[in-house]
């Protein structure tokens, strides 16, 4: 872009979290945000009003996309980044799941996400630029007990992404893939737990120990602005690498543990881990 002229940015899934933490976080840093969520609220940064715009778009709603889209490309001429951060958490076993559930999991992280950058390719093809970051997680990376379907929307992402990276970089276009370990986001809060959830004992108590401690670990997990800090730093690169886990060190260590030990050895320590 020429010098001065300010990027834009869409980020979905701002209303809270890591997509509230980047939004606040890019528009201190002088970009032009569209902070994008089903209800969204009043500027998540009120010292840079100038630079944040909150608006309506439902990921899992085509239309609701088509328009916020359009709406950016009037005002702005431009997408210059697309960070796909909108998702839910649906929480049980994979036997007590119903489709319906699983479909809803899948509707809102896999195809919002694919529906939103098949809205916004096209801009960015015509200008022969752009970078969309795709929130994937560890979760998309290492299967969670009683959070199965979770896990098989974000490891659904990472496949999309690599794919995707290869079709578009003769366009000028980059993909990256963000995979964050644990953080202090509260999204357990707002999980969604399967009707069948407590009704079967052979899988209750499991259930609820398993999400003490993925709880515990959140908490404890890291805040989420430093993840917005290492965004940034992804969107200033010149090359940046198609992935990046980002999170706490004992996160780290179990993505590189699985690499290279026997999976049975691993799937021994997360039982353990998660009481499951």
């Amino acid at each position: 872009m020429t010098s001065g002229i300010k990027r834009v940015v869409l980020v979905t899934g701002a209303s809270r979290g890591i997509g509230r933490a980047c939004a606040r976080h890019l528009a201190d840093n002088n970009y032009i945000v569209y902070g994008a969520s089903r209800n969204p609220g009043t500027d998540p940064d009120q010292k840079s009003p100038n630079n944040f715009y909150s608006i309506r778009m439902d990921v899992n709603d085509s239309e609701s996309v088509r328009v916020g889209i359009r709406k950016i490309i009037s005002e702005q001429g431009q997408i210059d980044v697309l960070i796909n951060n909108a998702g839910i958490v649906v929480a049980g076993s994979l036997e007590q799941t119903t489709l319906d559930e699983a479909k809803l999991q899948f509707e809102t992280n896999f195809f919002g996400m694919a529906r939103v950058c098949q809205a916004v390719l096209r801009h960015m093809r015509d200008k022969h630029s752009g970078l969309i970051i795709n929130i994937s997680s560890i979760a998309g990376l290492i299967g969670l007990p009683y959070q199965g379907f979770y896990s098989s929307s974000k490891f659904a992402i990472e496949g999309y992404s690599e794919a995707l990276s290869k079709e578009v970089h003769s366009f000028g276009i980059k993909v990256v893939i963000v995979e964050p370990g644990d953080h202090d986001t509260n999204q357990l809060d707002h999980r969604i737990t399967i009707k069948d959830a407590n009704t079967d004992p052979d899988y209750s108590t499991r259930f609820k120990s398993t999400m003490d401690a993925i709880y515990k670990d959140e908490t404890s997990g890291d805040d989420p602005h430093r993840l917005a800090v290492r965004i940034l730093k992804i969107i200033r690169s010149k090359r940046p690498r198609l992935r990046y886990v980002i999170g706490p060190k004992s996160n780290l260590l179990a993505v590189l543990v699985k690499k290279i030990i026997p999976g049975r050895w691993f799937e021994k320590i997360m039982i353990s881990h998660y009481k499951s």
